[in-house]
C-alpha cells in the first residue's frame, strides 16, 4: 500500500476519501480481509459501500475492488463476515466455502434499517441475497450493526445486533432466516445510550461482549460500573489534586453525545449474553482510553481474538483531512482476558511493525530529574520496564522546533495523555479532547508493570498507541504537530 502525503506508516488507511467502522473483518485461505465503512467520492461521510482489503500480516495490507455499493434500498452501513464451512446457505461453490457478509441497508430519507446478506466464493466479488432483507423490525430505530458468531451451544449461528440501548440476538441454521433469541439492555450495568457495532465472542473460556455507544443524556448505569472512568479532565488534572475520581457513575464521566466503547465478560448461554455468569461480573469496563479508537471488532474465523477499531473520533473527524483521504485504523491487537485486582480484564498485545526504531527504557533506573533523550521520526516503538519500581514518576514528551508537544505521565494511581499543546489547530487539542486520565490496572500478569507504545508517523500525521499497566490500560492518541516531533524526552518527574 502506497502512503504517499500524511500518511501513518504502518496504521491502514483508505486509498482515497472518507473512512470510518471497520465491518465484515475475517480470515480466509491464509488472508485477514478488512471491510470498512467508504465514501469513496470525498473526504467527509456520503453514500456509504464496503471499501475491502487484505493483509497477510495485519501491517501490510492490499487494497480491492470495493465489495458492496449502495442500491435503491439505501446505503451500505455496518455489518459483518462469516465463512459457511458446511455449506448451510448452499452458496459454496466447487468446493469453496461462500464468505457470507450480513450489512445493514440504511434508507437516508426514511432512515429505516433493515439487515441484509450478500457472499462471495472468490472472496472479492459479491453478489447480494435476492431475498434480502433477512431481519426487518418496524418498530425500532437505530437498529443496525450485524456481528455473526457461531453459537456452540446450539450448534448454528448467531448474530448480535445493536437495537437503541440494546443488543438484540439472533438465531439462523441456514442464514437465510433468522429468529429473536434474546436481549441484552446495556445500561443496567454500563453507559446508557445509542447502541453501535456490538461484538460478542468467546475467549479463554468465558464471553466478551463489546459494544459502542452514543452516551445518552442520563446518568449512566450502576455506580462505579466501569471503575473510575475519567476521559477528560481539567487543566488540573496534571497535579496530584486534579487527580482524584471523576465521578463515581459511569455516566457522569461522559458527556451526552459522544462515542465510547465498552466490553463486558460474562457467558452467552446459546440465546443471549449474560454479564457476569460465573465470572461474578464487575459491569463494564472501557475497552480503551482516549477518542482515537471507536467501533472496533475481532476478525472472525481467526485462531486468535484479534480486533481492530476505527482510529478516529466522531467529536472531530473533520479536522484530520489529509489532502486526498480521511481515516485510519488502529493497530491490530490480540486480546485475551487476565484476572486483575477487582475482576477478570481485557488485556491488549498489539501487532507491532518490525524493522522501526526501538527504545527500551527500565525506569527503575531514573533518577528524579534525571532522564534521556532521543532524536526520532517515522515509526517507532517505545518499551518502558519496571514502571512499579520507579522511585518516582515517569514523563515522555514528545517535541518539535515550533515548541509543540505532547506529553505522557505515569502516576501512581493514573495516567496522563496530554496533547493539549502538541497543535494549535481546531478541537483536537482543546482540553475536553486533548487530556486524558486514565486509572491503572493492577493484575496478576507478570508484564504488569511495563509499557509499550507505537508512534506512527508520516510528515507530521501521526497515530500514538499506548500499552500500559502490561496491555491493561490501552490510550489511543491521534497527533497532527504543524511540523513532526522531532525529539522524545524521558526523565523520572521530580
Amino acid at each position: 500500500m502506497k502512503n504517499a502525503g500524511r500518511r501513518p506508516l504502518y496504521h491502514f488507511t483508505p486509498p482515497v476519501g472518507w473512512m470510518n467502522d471497520p465491518n465484515g473483518m475475517v480470515y480466509a485461505d491464509g488472508w485477514y480481509h478488512l471491510f470498512y465503512q467508504y465514501n469513496p467520492y470525498g473526504t467527509a461521510p456520503g453514500p456509504m459501500h464496503w471499501g475491502h482489503a487484505r493483509s497477510r500480516d495485519l501491517l501490510a495490507w492490499e487494497h480491492l475492488p470495493i465489495a458492496l455499493y449502495p442500491d435503491e434500498e439505501g446505503m451500505i452501513f455496518s455489518g459483518s463476515c462469516v465463512m459457511d464451512e458446511e455449506n448451510l446457505s448452499g452458496w459454496g461453490e466447487g468446493g469453496r466455502p461462500a464468505m457470507i457478509a450480513m450489512y445493514t441497508c440504511h434508507d437516508p430519507e426514511t432512515n429505516r434499517e433493515t439487515q441484509c446478506l450478500a457472499y462471495s466464493t472468490d472472496y472479492v466479488g459479491f453478489r447480494k441475497y435476492e431475498g434480502n432483507p433477512v431481519i426487518v423490525d418496524e418498530s425500532r430505530q437505530d437498529f443496525r450493526d450485524p456481528k455473526m458468531f457461531y453459537n456452540p451451544a446450539h450448534g448454528s449461528w448467531s448474530v448480535a445486533l445493536a437495537a437503541g440501548g440494546e443488543v438484540l440476538f439472533y438465531e439462523t441454521h441456514d442464514f437465510r432466516h433468522w429468529d429473536q433469541t434474546g436481549s441484552f439492555p446495556i445500561g443496567a450495568n454500563g453507559l446508557e445510550g445509542i447502541c453501535e457495532c456490538p461484538d460478542c465472542f468467546c475467549l479463554d473460556g468465558k464471553w466478551v461482549l463489546v459494544v459502542s455507544v452514543i452516551v445518552g443524556s442520563g446518568e449512566g448505569g450502576a455506580a462505579g460500573a466501569a471503575g473510575d472512568a475519567g476521559v477528560a479532565g481539567d487543566a488540573g488534572a496534571a497535579t496530584d489534586a486534579g487527580a482524584a475520581t471523576v465521578a463515581g457513575a459511569i455516566g457522569s464521566a461522559f458527556r451526552e453525545g459522544q462515542h465510547v466503547t465498552e466490553y463486558y465478560i460474562g457467558e452467552f448461554d446459546g440465546d443471549t449474553f449474560r454479564e457476569g455468569g460465573s465470572t461474578q461480573g464487575h459491569g463494564a469496563q472501557l475497552l480503551t482510553y482516549g477518542y482515537d479508537c471507536y467501533a472496533p471488532v475481532t476478525f472472525a474465523n481467526a485462531k486468535e481474538s484479534v480486533l481492530m477499531g476505527w482510529g478516529n473520533s466522531w467529536e472531530y473527524a473533520g479536522e484530520f483531512i489529509n489532502g486526498s483521504y480521511n481515516g485510519q485504523m488502529t493497530l491490530a491487537q490480540r486480546l485475551r482476558i487476565v484476572q486483575a485486582a477487582d475482576g477478570p480484564r481485557l488485556l491488549h498485545e498489539p501487532i507491532l511493525p518490525q524493522g522501526v526504531g526501538r527504545f527500551t527504557i527500565d525506569a527503575g533506573r531514573l533518577l528524579g530529574g534525571e532522564g534521556q533523550v532521543f532524536p526520532i521520526g517515522g515509526c517507532f516503538v517505545l518499551e518502558i520496564t519496571g514502571i512499579d519500581a520507579a522511585r518516582s514518576p515517569i514523563g515522555v514528551r514528545l517535541s518539535n522546533d515550533q515548541g509543540e508537544e505532547y506529553v505522557f505521565e505515569s502516576r501512581e494511581t493514573y495516567y496522563l495523555s496530554d496533547r493539549t499543546r502538541s497543535t494549535g489547530k481546531g478541537a483536537v487539542h482543546a482540553v475536553e479532547y486533548g487530556l486524558v486520565k486514565a486509572p491503572r490496572t493492577k493484575s496478576t500478569c507478570a508484564a504488569g508493570d511495563k509499557l509499550v507504545a507505537c508512534y506512527d508517523s508520516s510528515r507530521g500525521q501521526a497515530m500514538l498507541e499506548i500499552y500500559a499497566d502490561g496491555g491493561l490500560t490501552p490510550i489511543m492518541v491521534q497527533l497532527r504537530p504543524s511540523s513532526p516531533f522531532s525529539q522524545m524526552g524521558v526523565r523520572a518527574l521530580a
